[in-house]
């Protein structure tokens, strides 16, 4: 399967690197596989990129609910995924992928964010696109 595409918006580096999920950018082939792919970002849709000591109010909150990892992501409460977890806990603290119900835990995961450029350039946005490759 290719790498899913899905993406971040940074306005003026006040943006916080805020992800935008949209069923197209996990739908383009293998559409039922695909489409279980994607439900694992969905409820991160319009998160705030956080960390540890750079947290979000939805991190915050999380947090207070006993699900504390210290990494890096597009947290929001009751999260789906988390690929930059600790690796090997098949917990919160986890790597892991939500789709159809079931937490998976993946056995590969690479994520690779690049900028797009001259998109919408007159309203000074810029954008990048996260490709996300996981093998279970």
């Amino acid at each position: 399967m290719s790498p899913l595409r899905f993406f971040i918006t940074k306005s003026q580096f006040l943006d916080r690197y805020r992800l935008h999920v949209s069923q197209q950018s996990g739908m383009e082939s293998d559409r039922r596989s695909r489409y279980h792919a994607y439900q694992g970002l969905t409820r991160h849709h319009n998160a705030v990129f956080s960390t540890y000591d750079k947290m979000s109010e939805a991190t915050r909150r999380r947090c207070e609910l006993g699900y504390d990892n210290p990494t890096g992501w597009w947290f929001k409460p009751c999260q789906r995924s988390n690929l930059n977890g600790v690796w090997g806990a098949e917990n919160a603290s986890g790597i892991y992928w939500k789709s159809s119900g079931n937490h998976e835990f993946p056995t590969f995961t690479e994520m690779k964010i690049r900028r797009i450029s001259g998109l919408w350039s007159t309203r000074q946005i810029s954008f990048g696109v996260v490709l996300i490759q996981i093998q279970f």
